[in-house]
């Protein structure tokens, strides 16, 4: 499944493994700190951005679409790979971690990495789908620049 239309200039990104929510923030000795899972994972997605050899993109407007698969419960299949009811009843996850919470760490994470920050994304779409049989979970990223969409660049936009 294609959330965007394929357009030159995109770079996409797949990040093996569970999506990750980002943590809220943590309060203990008079501090306030980022919890580890947190930054473990913020780490996991700089890393796969960087091992797929994805730029950073021109400064300027970002498109984002970000496809967050998990992994079916045993419980939704019977033995002989068919959905049981419980599978059927429920077409999508409605499990944590929460989808704007995996869109929240994976966006803080491509900070100063796939963009200057995030708040340059002006344009985006998330799903959260359950994986289909053979496949595993994971969190497929795709960013855009949205004005070499429009025939621009972020440096002639400048």
């Amino acid at each position: 499944m294609t959330g965007l239309p394929p357009v030159s200039g995109s770079i996409a990104v797949v990040i093996p493994g569970k999506p990750v929510g980002k943590g809220r923030p943590k309060f203990g000795n008079g501090r306030t700190y980022t919890p580890a899972d947190t930054v473990k994972a913020e780490r996991e997605v700089r890393a796969a951005w960087q091992a797929a050899g994805a730029g950073r993109l021109p400064l300027g407007p970002v498109r984002l679409y970000l496809e967050a698969v998990v992994e079916r419960p045993a419980s939704h299949w019977k033995r002989d790979g068919t959905l049981s009811a419980a599978g059927e009843r429920l077409p999508y996850p409605l499990t944590r971690p929460d989808l704007d919470n995996v869109v929240k760490l994976v966006s803080d994470a491509l900070n100063d990495c796939a963009f200057k920050d995030d708040a340059h994304i002006v344009d985006s779409r998330q799903v959260r789908r359950w994986a289909n049989p053979g496949e595993e979970a994971h969190v497929r990223v795709e960013l855009w620049d949205v004005l070499a969409q429009n025939g621009k660049s972020g440096a002639q936009a400048a």
